[in-house]
């Protein structure tokens, strides 16, 4: 009787079952990434890895809406008039940031009369696909008032807390808070039959975000320009 021996070298080629096993799991890893890119922000915050998303977010903000570090910071204009000035939110990594956080006060440029006086706060909200992230935004939160170039009030009172719906790349979209015009409002007597209008309203109700600005319009819907 001869025996023959198979020298066909098998040491690099894997198991049937591994192989298998292996498929499954690069079938998984896909589906993860095809529903982590689409899923809700609802069920983002749901997962483990929305404390990861925690830990990317740019700005490290407390309950209270406001950043654990600040930088003071005056604006002037062209000709030297002095055109605001307050607190901007400092970044995880020491960087001075875009966002107003705190108390602000901005002036009219010729005059130096107080424009506007009050507080801004910080929120965010996810921002989805295949690499989520947090966004924050600014809105303005308390009490506030506004003048115009004499030095008469305008209009002042509370901004009231409200959360709207935003249309993002997240499935369902998110919410977002803003603060909103209440009717415990002080106006003057040429605001009072305007301040429906947009032109008129945004000047209390847009709120700068870098390079655009977001606000709530005249029929309570979040717009941004």
């Amino acid at each position: 009787m001869k025996y023959y021996t198979d020298h066909t070298c098998h040491k690099d080629r894997m198991p049937r079952h591994l192989q298998h096993v292996v498929r499954e799991i690069m079938l998984m890893v896909l589906l993860i990434l095809i529903l982590a890119s689409s899923m809700g922000c609802e069920k983002i915050k749901q997962q483990a890895g929305y404390m990861i998303l925690n830990n990317q977010s740019r700005y490290a903000v407390n309950f209270m809406g406001e950043t654990w570090k600040q930088s003071f910071n005056v604006t002037y204009d062209d000709a030297g008039n002095k055109l605001a000035e307050g607190h901007y939110a400092v970044t995880r990594d020491g960087q001075t940031g875009s966002l107003k956080v705190g108390e602000w006060t901005e002036y009219y440029p010729i005059s130096g009369q107080i424009k506007s006086k009050g507080n801004y706060k910080i929120s965010s909200y996810p921002s989805c696909g295949m690499t989520p992230y947090i966004q924050h935004y600014n809105y303005k939160a308390g009490h506030w008032e506004y003048y115009d170039g004499n030095g008469s009030e305008k209009a002042s009172g509370v901004y009231q807390l409200k959360k709207f719906e935003l249309h993002n790349n997240c499935s369902g979209g998110t919410k977002i808070q803003f603060g909103v015009i209440g009717q415990n409002w002080r106006m003057n007597d040429s605001l009072k039959n305007s301040i429906h209008e947009w032109d008129v309203l945004k000047e209390f109700q847009l709120v700068p975000q870098g390079n655009s600005s977001i606000g709530v319009n005249e029929n309570g819907e979040l717009v941004r320009e």
